[in-house]
């Protein structure tokens, strides 16, 4: 595969330190293995979240697609002429 087809789009990591299904060592040794291949991320912990989703998780999805998805746009300046 050529170099110019390979995407690295921006990723959003989110996990819990109380999941019952993986350790938080092994959440962050993926997350490592993102970024030295060169991937966008941005990692959020959330204390006691277990493997499953909840509100504050959820919160934070939402605030990570809004700034990722609807990013600050400039104002337009108008010149008024009098």
């Amino acid at each position: 595969m050529s170099e110019s087809c390979i995407s690295t789009p921006p990723t959003y990591y989110i996990y819990g330190d109380n999941d019952e299904e993986f350790t938080t060592e092994f959440y962050q040794g993926v997350a490592d293995m993102l970024r030295q291949n060169g991937y966008e991320l941005e990692v959020t912990e959330v204390p006691g979240l277990s493997h499953k989703t909840s509100e504050e998780s959820r919160e934070h999805v939402a605030n990570y697609m809004k700034r990722k998805l609807n990013p600050p746009r400039p104002r337009p300046r108008f010149k008024l002429f009098l």
